[in-house]
């Protein structure tokens, strides 16, 4: 385990000698949310302004909700170049699409209450046994929606792993 004297000390080095640094979600809020003052600058100096040079995020779907702490401390790092990595871009709300666009892409897709007046609403609302006429309407919105979002994104299904991994197999338990 890194001791916080020794963190500090990887921290200033990377910050001065660059490279790659590993964090996860939870060490970077404890780290910016420190209580000592003059520790606390340090790391948001490091860590947030300016920040990386490129700032890459695992699990992108983890910053879902803006109004969190993690994404507000995630959407505050001084940096042009920004990737997210999720396999679950739309797990459960377009909100949560929303908010890894606006993190990749800044202004992109508007402000949250205009992404959601002009495509939430309308696709949200479609379903199975929707009319044709709404039917439509979610279908014309999803394509504006990943014309305006195919700069940014770079979607790939299953098929890109099916000849890395191993064929999938099924058993049937049955319990008595």
């Amino acid at each position: 385990d890194v001791g916080s004297s020794d963190r500090m000390r990887y921290l200033k080095y990377w910050y001065v000698h660059g490279g790659i640094m590993l964090i996860n979600y939870d060490q970077y809020r404890a780290l910016l949310g420190k209580k000592v003052e003059n520790e606390k600058e340090d790391y948001f100096k490091m860590l947030v302004n300016p920040g990386a040079d490129v700032i890459i995020l695992d699990e992108g779907h983890r910053i879902k909700n803006s109004t969190t702490h993690i994404s507000t401390l995630i959407n505050q790092v001084r940096t042009s170049s920004r990737i997210c990595l999720t396999g679950y871009p739309l797990q459960n709300h377009l909100s949560e699409y929303y908010d890894m666009i606006s993190f990749i892409a800044p202004n992109l897709l508007g402000s949250p209450d205009k992404f959601k007046s002009y495509f939430s609403n309308i696709i949200e609302k479609c379903y199975v046994d929707s009319s044709n006429s709404i039917k439509h309407q979610a279908a014309m919105k999803m394509y504006v929606l990943q014309i305006l979002t195919d700069s940014v994104t770079h979607r790939r299904d299953d098929i890109v792993l099916s000849h890395d991994l191993p064929p999938k197999t099924e058993y049937v338990v049955r319990f008595k």
